[in-house]
């Protein structure tokens, strides 16, 4: 569907609405963490109901670099996907802790970028 707005905007945003049911209903929001040694950094992830998350990555050291991905995670918990640059993020998702806890690694899997531990900030359903 379209969504509008009654302020004056600057474009627009159309398109399909993720469903409000899933099995991470109760476990969806946005999730926030600090990424840990060798790096440093913040990270961040939207997840929806059905399991589709929006991952943001934000390096600022020893080198600075941002990078993403939307990645539809498995009724399991389980994470595993590539960054657009390479990078591949796994671990897991905890319903109980309503958590991430993650590990980056570049993309030959040997070199450690850092790892991060997400907790639910702001719930959505």
């Amino acid at each position: 569907g379209n969504f509008t707005n009654a302020v004056p905007q600057f474009g627009t945003f159309s398109g399909a609405q993720k469903g409000n049911l899933g099995v991470f209903n109760g476990f969806a929001g946005l999730y926030s963490g600090t990424v840990l040694a060798p790096s440093s950094g913040s990270a961040k992830i939207i997840l929806s109901p059905d399991g589709t998350m929006a991952f943001y990555l934000s390096i600022s050291s020893p080198q600075q670099t941002t990078d993403g991905k939307i990645h539809v995670m498995p009724s399991t918990g389980i994470v595993d996907f590539y960054l657009l640059n390479g990078s591949h993020v796994t671990g897991t998702h905890s319903r109980p802790s309503r958590a991430f806890s993650l590990t980056i690694h570049d993309g030959t899997g040997t070199i450690l970028i850092g790892t991060v531990s997400l907790s639910l900030s702001e719930k959505l359903f």
